[in-house]
C-alpha cells in the first residue's frame, strides 16, 4: 500500500526552499533528480469519459509513454487512493483500438464503443524528485512539480509538492515528516489531482 499526501505551494520562496535545502529537522535531503513529463488528457468532443467518472491520459517521459485510466475521484481527503490502470504504449495513438491489449484498452472501448479521443488539456510538468531520509532509512520521495497549461486561451501555472512512502511501516516517520514540514512552512492539502485542478482552472476557478 502506498500511502501519499499532496500539498499546494502559493509561495515561489517555499517551492525553492524545498528544492536547495540538505536538512528538515531530523531528516536529511538527498540531490534533486530533474525530469520533464508532459501528460496529454484524452476525451471525446462531449467528454463522455468524464461522464462516466474517467480521466485518460497519455504521458510522455522521454522517449517512453503510457496511457494512465483513472477513476475521478471526488473524496476531500488528500491521502485518497484513486483507481488507476496503466499500459505501455507501443506506437503514438490516441486510438484505444491500436493500443496494447490490456484492462486499460478493454474498459475505455467498453465505455465509450466506436468514440473517438482528442485532446482535452496538455500539461508540462517540471518534476523535481528528492528522497528523504533519517539516519540510514529512506522515509518518503518527494515530487515538487511546476505544472504549466493552455485553459481558455490562456497560460496557467501551478506547483504542487507531493510526498509518498511505500513501507508501511514507516507511516509514524512519514507522520512526523509532515509534521515538521507543516511547522516550517503552512503548506495546505490539495485535495485535487492535475486533471481536477485543470477542469477548475476551465470553470474559471482560481
Amino acid at each position: 500500500m502506498t500511502i501519499e499526501k499532496k500539498f499546494k505551494i502559493k509561495d515561489p520562496g517555499t517551492f525553492w526552499s524545498l528544492q536547495t535545502i540538505d536538512q528538515l529537522g531530523e531528516f536529511s535531503l538527498s540531490t534533486d533528480e530533474v525530469t520533464e513529463v508532459t501528460d496529454t488528457y484524452l476525451d471525446t468532443r462531449k467528454r463522455r469519459l468524464l461522464a462516466k467518472g474517467y480521466s485518460c491520459c497519455k504521458r510522455e517521459l522521454g522517449k517512453k509513454a503510457r496511457i494512465i485510466l483513472k477513476k475521478v475521484d471526488t473524496d476531500d481527503d488528500v491521502s485518497h487512493q484513486p483507481k488507476e490502470w496503466r499500459v505501455k504504449l507501443k506506437k503514438d495513438t490516441h486510438d484505444p483500438a491500436d493500443w496494447p491489449d490490456s484492462k486499460v484498452r478493454t474498459r475505455v472501448i467498453k465505455t465509450i464503443p466506436e468514440k473517438k479521443l482528442q485532446p482535452i488539456f496538455v500539461l508540462r510538468h517540471t518534476r523535481i524528485t528528492r528522497s528523504i531520509s533519517k539516519g540510514n532509512q529512506v522515509i518518503a520521495q518527494a515530487n515538487l512539480d511546476g505544472v504549466s497549461l493552455t485553459v481558455n486561451g490562456k497560460e496557467r501555472q501551478f506547483k504542487t509538492l507531493k510526498l509518498k512512502v511505500t513501507d508501511p511501516e514507516q507511516e509514524k516517520q512519514f507522520k512526523a515528516l509532515i509534521s515538521t514540514l507543516q511547522s516550517n512552512w503552512q503548506l495546505k492539502p490539495e485535495p485535487l489531482s492535475n486533471f481536477e485542478r485543470a477542469l477548475e482552472m476551465e470553470r474559471g476557478k482560481p
